[in-house]
């Protein structure tokens, strides 16, 4: 599969005032998020977490994919550990 994404990991970062915060791909950002004021902080914190879990989340559908297709071998261990990460980030669950 042809991915033309920034690849992982981004991790959100705030900025000088509350509701602005960007992702960072070493140390370097490519991303700017404002929160509009319209949700809760948590909801919002929430979804910039899903947002900085992009990747993963990415890289676990991949995984899962390609081995129910066959074109890798079957290790779900590999892909199970990918994804509880992938979904431990996305909602900022320790694992």
């Amino acid at each position: 599969m042809n991915v033309s994404h920034i690849p992982g990991p981004w991790a959100p970062y705030p900025q000088a005032t509350a509701d602005h915060y960007v992702l960072l791909k070493d140390h370097n950002w490519f991303a700017a998020i404002h929160f509009n004021g319209e949700m809760m902080e948590a909801k919002q914190m929430a979804n910039l977490r899903v947002m900085a879990a992009a990747p993963e989340l990415m890289d676990a559908l991949i995984a899962i994919v390609k081995i129910t297709d066959g074109s890798q071998p079957i290790d779900y261990p590999g892909a199970l550990m990918v994804a509880r990460s992938a979904i431990a980030k996305a909602t900022g669950a320790t694992q």
